[in-house]
């Protein structure tokens, strides 16, 4: 019924330890134009959107539109040991079953039963954030898991010359600042206006193996609105993550 090919199976492992922080089960649904998953996590506080066009895949043999409905955490456990180099391969002869190849050192062959599971829906929305940045992802991850080991809250702002993440000034345990300008880390910074907002650390730190799959972030937030966070794939595909702010 159809088969793909992806070059870099250690992207898909990237993209599942998301998943697995956010969702029990989901779907990986494939059309024409290529292979895409909406993820909400229970609490509503977060939402993933991967989109990989059909351009991005070595192979892509899709006749009519599939749906692979899976255990996040099942799927991550056979993702486990691979190595950059490995290729991966999703195919099926029915709806019952998917199979999942990854080339490598040490082939390997799973054979899955595909769950019925309904990918969630979501309303077009578009939001009007004041502040967009990128910035490089090793700074990024770096950043997070600075202010992460001491604060459950990163705080983030900007002004037209920098974009800062920051533990809250009423943190009483440390005190983390990291800049981000032209010197250091930032490549690009639109500012409509100054703002600053707070989220959390551990649905921030639930993202951070995305970092792997590109070489930069790009984050746009505004005042007490959620932050979106885009990696974008060298390979090809796109990963959004949304994050409501927390409020006090």
């Amino acid at each position: 019924m159809f088969k793909v090919l992806y070059a870099k199976a250690s992207n898909f492992r990237a993209i599942l330890d998301v998943l697995s922080h956010m969702v029990d089960e989901a779907v990986f649904k494939f059309d024409s134009n290529g292979m895409s998953l909406i993820a909400i996590d229970k609490a509503h506080i977060s939402l993933a959107t991967i989109e990989i066009p059909k351009e991005a895949f070595k192979e892509y043999e899709v006749d009519e539109e599939f749906s692979f409905g899976f255990n996040t955490l099942y799927l991550l456990k056979l993702f486990k040991g691979i190595s950059g180099s490995d290729e991966l391969e999703i195919s099926s002869e029915s709806s019952e079953n998917v199979k999942v190849l990854i080339y490598g050192e040490t082939p390997r062959e799973y054979d899955i039963r595909n769950l019925s599971i309904t990918q969630p829906t979501i309303p077009k929305v578009n939001m009007e954030l004041s502040v967009k940045a990128r910035l490089s992802s090793k700074g990024f991850k770096s950043a997070v898991d600075q202010i992460s080991s001491v604060s459950d809250t990163i705080v983030i702002s900007a002004n037209e010359k920098s974009l800062i993440m920051s533990t809250p000034k009423e943190n009483k345990e440390a005190q983390v600042e990291v800049v981000f300008d032209e010197s250091e880390g930032l490549q690009e910074l639109e500012v409509k206006s100054n703002a600053e907002s707070s989220y959390s650390s551990d649905y921030l730190g639930y993202i951070m193996s995305l970092t792997k799959i590109s070489g930069s972030t790009t984050l746009s937030f505004d005042e007490k609105k959620p932050v979106k966070v885009d990696f974008e794939s060298q390979e090809g595909g796109k990963v959004t993550y949304l994050l409501a702010p927390k409020v006090s």
